[in-house]
C-alpha cells in the first residue's frame, strides 16, 4: 500500500494533515481518461514549469512510462495558482473575461506582491481520487500522476497565501461572478505530470507489486524545487492547457495582451 499525507483545511485558519493510502489505480472508472478529451471554456492563473524543470521531469516521466500502463504526459506542465470558476450557470464571455483580467491585475498592483515564489514538490505520487464532497476515497487513485507539495514546505506557504487573498479579493470585487462557493479546496500545490490511459489496475498485488509499488516508493525521494518569477492568466478549452491563450502576464511588470 502506498501511503502519503495531504494538508487539508481544518478551519479557516488552521491546517491539518490527513493520511492517504493508495492500493488501486482507477484510471478508467474514475473518469479521468474521458475528461481529457472534453472541451470546456475556462480561465485559470498558472505558472508553466516545462522550461525550468524539463530535464529532471523527463527522467521521472521515463520511469513512469516504463511501468507499461500507457502513461500520457501532460503537454503543458503547469502548477495552478487559482482556477477561475464562475458562479451558478454563468459562462465565460468577453465581458466577464475583461472584468476578471482587470480585477486580477488590480489585486497584484494593490498588494504589491513580488512574483518570486519558491515552490517545493516533496514527492511524485499517484493523484488522489475524491468523492463529491472532496473527501479522499480510501485506497484509490484517479489515474493521474502528480508532483505534490504541502503548505508549510519551504516557499509553498507564500504561493498558497497569495491564492487565499486573491479568492477573497475576487469575491469582494465581482460577487455576481464569484460567489461564496468560489474557492480552492486544498492548501497545497501540485502539478499533474500526466495520466494512465489504461483499465483499472492494482499497485500492490500479484505481479504489479514489484513494479508499481516500488517505483512510486522510490519516487518519494525525487524532490523538485522550482522558482517562479511569472504567473500567467490564460484562457483554455483543453484540460492540458496545450491550447492556452495568454490574457495577462503577471510579473513585477504587468502586461496584458
Amino acid at each position: 500500500m502506498l501511503k502519503y499525507t495531504e494538508d487539508r483545511y481544518s478551519t479557516e485558519k488552521y491546517i491539518d494533515k490527513i493520511n492517504i493510502s493508495i492500493g488501486n489505480i482507477w484510471a478508467s472508472s474514475s473518469g479521468t481518461i474521458t475528461k481529457q478529451n472534453e472541451l470546456k471554456a475556462g480561465l485559470t492563473i498558472v505558472t508553466f514549469l516545462e522550461k525550468d524543470y524539463s530535464n529532471k521531469i523527463q527522467n521521472i516521466i521515463n520511469i513512469i512510462d516504463n511501468l507499461d500502463y500507457n502513461f500520457i504526459p501532460t503537454k503543458k506542465l503547469h502548477c495552478t495558482l487559482l482556477g477561475l470558476k464562475l458562479s451558478g450557470n454563468l459562462s465565460w464571455n468577453k465581458y466577464y473575461e475583461k472584468l476578471s483580467i482587470e480585477a486580477v491585475q488590480e489585486f497584484f498592483e494593490i498588494q504589491q506582491l513580488e512574483i518570486n515564489f519558491k515552490l517545493y514538490f516533496e514527492c511524485i505520487r499517484p493523484g488522489t481520487l475524491y468523492d463529491l464532497n472532496q473527501n479522499p476515497i480510501s485506497n484509490a487513485s484517479d489515474g493521474t500522476v502528480i508532483l505534490y507539495g504541502n503548505y508549510n514546505d519551504n516557499g509553498n506557504k507564500d504561493f498558497v497565501d497569495c491564492r487565499i487573498k486573491l479568492v477573497k479579493a475576487l469575491k469582494n470585487k465581482l460577487p455576481d461572478m464569484f460567489n461564496e462557493k468560489f474557492d480552492f479546496p486544498f492548501p497545497t500545490i501540485w502539478s499533474t505530470l500526466g495520466y494512465f490511459k489504461h483499465s483499472d489496475f492494482p499497485c500492490n498485488k500479484d505481479k504489479n507489486f514489484e513494479t508499481i509499488f516500488h517505483k512510486f516508493s522510490k519516487l518519494k525521494k525525487e524532490l523538485a524545487y522550482v522558482e517562479v518569477n511569472e504567473l500567467r492568466m490564460v484562457k483554455y478549452r483543453k484540460r492540458s492547457l496545450e491550447d492556452a491563450q495568454l490574457l495577462l502576464r503577471i510579473a513585477n511588470i504587468y502586461t496584458k495582451t
